[in-house]
């Protein structure tokens, strides 16, 4: 049956020609390298295809393997006839595998069979595409580890290891941040905050990297559908329960070319997660890691939050006149909040301060903390003054509260003051 007949065969991946025709080099160590990458990249779907496919028993499906692999692509130097201006590569191979499977097996050999496996939701769900959405993570996650051990930031890897790949695959609590501080030696939650930003720029990178090697994307565009492709089939997917042992028999593995167990073992939606990871400040931050880096921040001295030099010459942000206001500045942001009095002037700098980081490229912290400062100086002006410092219109400072309010990651003393503040807005204090 033609490999056009049937579009779930579309997860087996395109790749590099130049892969390919390094494949087929006279250079013998170039050209075993290259058809190693080749096979260490298509055999876990071809695997796949002959398990669940074919429906073949583990043990004969790898000797159907190892056959293909001996006797067409190195005896006969199958990879000699494939041609990059008639069809994807994937097409090319599966059929070559179809044909020697039918070969081996003959007409007594199992047929092909529809593969929707089912979840309890009801919806099908291709293996294959599955375990080339695992394929894609196990690669990215695999290259990343390596960049970090050959760039000597192994740090940088444990780090989005244990905030991020972790807990999105295992549903295990991430550290709290200070656990992080401590473990590896950052001065600050901001230093913190800022490495596993990096961290999650370089998983980008490398993921739009393999898709683009892989799926033979040729723009940023096409990277974008594919990874919205890859998403949509795993969250449509569900919980599966398909044995992937059975699927990822293999043989023995070098250290660069273990699957992370995690990958192996984790359910759908939460693979489609961690490929939704991207490498900016704003957007996916768990509510735990906002909470951390708010309970941080609220920690950190009004001062060092403005930014203010205490050395003789011109002040970086705010100039504390007042005793009331210079006493201020040395408090934390949370003691600034809950104070009876907090100096007016030195909410109005907050205020101000805390909206210039919440723009693009601002600040390495999430904008969600910075706006989450916004407003919380907002409402301490109208808790404990009466006074509204903000141009926006009521309603919309009314609605902005109460939406702050609802976050989970939201302190509780900080849901107090905009309680707070909202009374005060409903009983028109504010002029």
């Amino acid at each position: 049956m033609a490999a056009k007949d049937h579009p779930q065969l579309g997860s087996f991946p395109s790749t590099h020609w130049s892969l390919i025709f390094s494949a087929r080099a006279e250079d013998s160590l170039r050209r075993r390298r290259a058809l190693d990458e080749l096979l260490r990249l298509y055999l876990p779907a071809l695997r796949a295809y002959l398990l669940y496919r074919r429906q073949i028993e583990p043990h004969r499906a790898e000797d159907l393997l190892q056959g293909f692999v001996a006797r067409q692509v190195l005896e006969r130097e199958l990879l000699a006839k494939a041609d990059a201006t008639r069809g994807h590569f994937r097409s090319f191979l599966l059929k070559s595998l179809q044909n020697y499977v039918f070969t081996e097996l003959g007409k007594s050999g199992p047929k092909e069979v529809a593969l929707d496996l089912q979840h309890p939701g009801g919806a099908a769900c291709d293996v294959f595409e599955l375990e080339w959405a695992r394929q894609i993570l196990q690669e990215t996650l695999r290259r990343m580890r390596d960049e970090c051990a050959r760039d000597g930031v192994t740090a940088r890897w444990d780090l989005f290891l244990c905030r991020v790949v972790v807990p999105t695959l295992t549903g295990v609590s991430s550290p709290p941040y200070q656990a992080v501080i401590e473990r590896f030696a950052f001065r600050s939650p901001e230093q913190a905050s800022n490495a596993l930003v990096t961290a999650k720029r370089q998983f980008e990178r490398t993921l739009r990297a393999v898709i683009a090697e892989t799926e033979n994307a040729a723009d940023d565009a096409q990277i974008d559908a594919e990874i919205a492709d890859l998403c949509r089939t795993l969250q449509n997917a569900g919980p599966l329960g398909v044995d992937w042992d059975r699927v990822l028999i293999a043989g023995p593995q070098g250290p660069s070319q273990e699957r992370l167990p995690a990958v192996d073992k984790s359910n759908p939606s939460e693979l489609a997660c961690l490929l939704s990871v991207r490498g900016t400040p704003e957007g996916n931050w768990q509510p735990a890691e906002l909470a951390d880096l708010l309970r941080h921040c609220l920690e950190t001295p009004v001062g060092e939050y403005l930014g203010i030099d205490t050395s003789p010459g011109p002040k970086k942000e705010f100039c504390a006149d007042t005793p009331s206001e210079q006493d201020a500045v040395s408090m934390t942001l949370g003691e600034l909040f809950r104070a009876a009095c907090p100096p007016l002037g030195l909410l109005i700098a907050l205020k101000r301060h805390a909206r210039r980081l919440t723009g693009p490229g601002a600040s390495d912290v999430p904008a969600e903390v910075h706006r989450a400062v916004y407003f919380a100086s907002i409402a301490a002006a109208m808790a404990r003054h009466g006074e509204r410092i903000s141009k926006s219109d009521p309603e919309v400072l009314r609605a902005a509260f109460e939406q702050l309010a609802t976050e989970a990651w939201i302190e509780d003393r900080l849901r107090g003051l905009l309680g707070d503040a909202l009374r005060r807005l409903s009983d028109k204090a504010c002029p």
